[in-house]
């Protein structure tokens, strides 16, 4: 088994019939997660969906909670598939089996009317779809400005390399990306050591419960919340950890005082890269 580091070999069609075929054990958790953190906030204004893949299933229940969704994606394959999704287009993903069960959990009855109503209201919150690079500074690109009021990110961050520096800043520049007092929303393998793909097998590297308590707290994260389910299959990874987070309070007497203050000044150095357009 060769493990590899290069996205750029990914094929979003078997990634969807590999884990998202089957609603099982593992991928209900997954909406429970999103249903039961986003039923507990208020309503916000904007959500940033990091690393989205060729999925919307995480954007289903946050989507009662936010005024508009940004997703984004470094490849242009897996941004095809949503827009394809979001514009439904022949030859979409069909999610019907993950928006039944969000249905279930919103105490919905399933009927036609309140299926298309639900994937509707998805489509309409999301708004943009652009590319996103997290290993450059500014991920967004250069000139993207912008803090989120919430900010999500399933199965990527530690999905990219099996280094632990990298990780750090990958994970410090999507918390940069969060407003004050903002939410983090996470979902990460546990104690992975691949990440399959039809027959390709891509780079992790390793975290559990007790690293990622330990470094959120390093990071100023504050209300940290992490839970964890046991892998359902045999696929690379212990398990799932399912982690939310607020941002600081940037309105604190540290950050008044400091009119030149960045919650990450690590990564505010100048940075040629420009995305693509």
């Amino acid at each position: 088994m060769k493990i590899i580091g290069d996205y750029r070999l990914f094929k979003p069609n078997e990634f969807l019939s590999e884990y998202y075929a089957f609603l099982g054990e593992e991928n209900k958790a997954l909406l429970r997660f999103h249903h039961e953190f986003y039923s507990h906030i208020p309503q916000q204004k904007s959500m940033l969906e990091i690393g989205g893949g060729p999925c919307i299933y995480q954007l289903i229940s946050v989507s009662r909670k936010v005024g508009s969704i940004v997703f984004s994606d470094l490849l242009k394959v897996n941004r095809d598939e949503i827009e394809k999704w979001v514009n439904g287009a022949a030859g979409a993903y069909n999610w019907d089996q993950y928006f039944k069960y969000v249905l279930k959990l919103e105490g919905q009855m399933l009927t036609a009317k309140n299926l298309q109503s639900i994937k509707k209201r998805v489509q309409k919150k999301i708004q943009t779809i652009i590319a996103c690079d997290i290993r450059r500074n500014f991920p967004l690109g250069i000139n993207h400005k912008q803090t989120f009021d919430i900010v999500s990110s399933s199965f990527c961050l530690n999905e990219i390399s099996d280094k632990e520096q990298d990780f750090l800043k990958y994970l410090e520049r999507a918390i940069s990306l969060i407003r004050s007092e903002g939410y983090l929303v996470l979902v990460l393998v546990k104690n992975a050591t691949y990440t399959k793909n039809g027959d390709q097998y891509f780079v992790n590297f390793p975290v559990n419960e007790t690293y990622m308590g330990k470094t959120l707290v390093r990071m100023g994260l504050k209300e940290i919340s992490i839970k964890s389910i046991p892998n359902e299959f045999n696929q690379g990874y212990e398990g799932i950890i399912f982690i939310t987070a607020r941002s600081k309070d940037y309105n604190t007497p540290e950050v008044l005082m400091n009119p030149d203050y960045q919650p990450n000044n690590s990564l505010r150095c100048c940075d040629p890269y420009a995305m693509e357009k």
